[in-house]
Formats: C-alpha cells, structure tokens, sequence
C-alpha cells in the first residue's frame, strides 16, 4: 500500500507537518518496500489566500494512487 504523509521536506527524517492545506511535501511511502517519492508541492494558494490549498491539494493526491493519506490535521 502506498500512503501520503504531509511533511515540511523531502525524506522520513523531515517532521510530519500539521497542516494538510499548508505542506511543503508528500511523501508517498510504499508500507511494503518502504520506499518514499517526495512531492514538493509549491502552490500560490497557501501562501495568499486565507483558507488554504487543502482542497486543491487533496485534488492531487486523488489523481495520484495512494491509498490513504496521515496528516495530523
């Protein structure tokens, strides 16, 4: 299973960032292999309007193919 982590960089040893809208990365982390492909995510969104890039970034995610998403958020 592949799952997405939002964090504030590319690897493991990043933190897991709380704020899903907000994230600089996803890591889609394959939970069998444990390989991670970093998604840097730079958008204008989250940094000028007030409520966020979480609906723009959960867009991404759903075209990609993971199966679940953690974010503390």
């Amino acid at each position: 299973m592949r799952i997405a982590v939002t964090s504030t960089g590319p690897t493991l040893d990043d933190q897991v960032e709380a704020r899903f809208g907000r994230c600089s990365y996803f890591l889609i982390v394959d939970t069998d292999s444990m390989e991670v492909e970093a998604w840097e995510w730079v958008g204008v969104w989250a940094e000028v309007e007030e409520w966020g890039a979480g609906w723009d970034k959960g867009l991404d995610l759903a075209r990609g193919d993971s199966g679940a998403c953690m974010s503390p958020e």
